[in-house]
């Protein structure tokens, strides 16, 4: 058995109705002035005919209401083919098994790779001795299928120069454990969180998308790729958005989306997304980032043209940066909270940059920038030091980097921030791999917090809807070609 992703059966169906309704409209209307002569001619008595156009258009108002009804069916079934063909990565027409479908989909893969599962399972319980042939077709299915499992850390993939956004990879499924609200919520963001910093889940080019049972939707959004071993301009193998000084530098700046260009093609998909019927207007939201991810789920939740009209951005939760400038400029109706551990040297140098923003963004920021991330055995005073002087000398700019932090610093400190936003800093791990901005000091301190407003979030990320089971797709942001312009290329012959 199988389905057929299109709707040319109830678009056809859909013109007939149209087609008939016409055609009774007409007959209707060339009948009435035949009846009422007919009743002048033979007396007022003569009431069948009058009963027959009342019928008429009673007829007409039915197929009306009922082409109605037909419009909508129409309308849902191109959005559930849409969301369905881009949740296992094939194109709306193409036949599928409904079986294979929904095993896909339960167990994290895409169409293709369910039909080389399944064609490799008959291969293995195929009776008497295999032949050559069936053999070498098993050695290829087991190579394709572990390529597609570990594309990073197997196939040697860590992205490429594809800019599709059309053309998701599909995750491990997110299912969440039975138990409390806010339990439940805080394994959501663990979830979300160890998905950034995961190079196979997440490639260096993508991020990441819940696409939850019940038609919610969580973005995950992981940090930039160069953070420890930046360079000028973008990467060469995957054009990545996710740039130190591309395009995470500008965008500190502000909160407009305007300068972030990887929040930009994150847009670009949330509208080709509800363009497509794969997203309905105004889907229930939650955002979820790390680092440069953390200050693009902000800006997209602070733009008037995502956050309303597109999406109904309902929660964030940023992780690894300072927020605070951006909080005012969420709508009332989001619930924020920024994340950030004290021994994060990397969000205090962005606090840094952005308070010396006027200063020219050169080589000596990025260099920077791996000073304090990679600094080898610790992270020294001297580093410290060095990124001030640096970055601030000639130009008038003190940067209050902090010092390598003392032990028992302060306390967890929670700021309830206008209009509707948490702030938090927090003494998490420090330790000379991470310095406290990877993802495991963060995944710890919401697996362990107790303060009652943080837990509402967490609660409410479950009675919205947002630990429901999910199919998990990853997104290519790699930035797009632009076509050549035609007086370039006439230069150039």
């Amino acid at each position: 058995m199988s389905i057929r992703f299109d709707i040319e059966a109830q678009t056809q169906l859909l013109g007939a109705y149209t087609e008939a309704g016409r055609a009774i409209e007409g007959a209707r209307r060339a009948l009435k002035p035949i009846v009422l002569e007919a009743q002048q001619l033979l007396g007022s008595q003569i009431t069948q005919p009058s009963r027959a156009l009342a019928e008429l258009e009673d007829v007409i108002f039915q197929m009306r209401l009922d082409r109605g009804d037909l419009d909508a069916r129409v309308s849902l079934l191109q959005a559930a083919d849409a969301r369905t063909a881009y949740l296992l990565s094939i194109n709306a027409g193409q036949l599928v098994n409904p079986t294979l479908a929904a095993q896909a989909i339960d167990s994290g893969w895409n169409y293709d790779e369910t039909l080389l599962r399944q064609e490799l399972m008959h291969l293995r319980q195929a009776p008497g001795p295999l032949s050559a042939t069936q053999r070498q077709r098993i050695d290829e299915l087991q190579g394709e299928l572990a390529r597609l499992d570990a594309p990073h850390s197997v196939g040697g993939r860590s992205g490429d120069l594809d800019s599709d956004l059309g053309e998701p990879r599909v995750g491990v499924p997110l299912r969440v454990s039975p138990g409390q609200a806010a339990d439940r919520g805080r394994e959501l963001i663990a979830r979300a969180l160890e998905d950034t910093a995961d190079p196979d889940r997440i490639l260096r080019d993508e991020f990441e998308a819940f696409f939850h049972d019940n038609g919610n939707l969580t973005i995950v959004l992981p940090g930039v790729i160069d953070l420890s071993r930046p360079q000028r301009g973008y990467d060469p193998e995957t054009n990545s958005l996710r740039d130190l000084d591309q395009n995470a530098i500008p965008s500190a700046l502000d909160s407009e989306l305007a300068n972030n260009e990887y929040g930009q093609r994150v847009a670009q998909w949330v509208e080709q997304m509800v363009e497509t019927g794969v997203l309905a207007p105004g889907t229930p939201t939650a955002i979820v980032g790390h680092s440069f991810g953390s200050d693009t789920a902000f800006d997209l939740a602070a733009d008037d043209q995502i956050n309303g009209p597109l999406l109904n951005i309902t929660h964030v939760f940023g992780a690894a940066y300072d927020n605070v400038h951006q909080f005012e400029e969420i709508r009332e109706d989001t619930f924020a909270v920024s994340a950030r551990n004290i021994y994060d040297p990397v969000a205090a140098a962005e606090l840094s940059l952005r308070r010396g923003h006027h200063a020219s963004l050169d080589r000596l920021t990025v260099e920077l920038a791996e000073e304090v991330v990679d600094a080898g055995n610790s992270l020294r005073d001297t580093t410290i030091d060095l990124f001030g002087a640096v970055y601030g000398a000639g130009r008038g700019i003190h940067l209050s980097v902090p010092d390598a932090p003392d032990l028992n610093l302060v306390d967890e400190v929670v700021r309830s921030l206008e209009p509707n936003g948490l702030d938090i800093t927090f003494e998490g791990a420090f330790d000379l791999e991470g310095f406290g901005h990877d993802q495991d000091s963060y995944i710890s301190f919401v697996e362990e917090q107790t303060d009652p407003r943080l837990g509402d979030f967490l609660t409410e990320l479950d009675t919205y809807g947002f630990t429901g089971n999910a199919v998990a797709l990853s997104i290519d942001v790699s930035r797009p070609t632009r076509p050549q312009d035609p007086k370039e290329q006439d230069s150039e012959e």
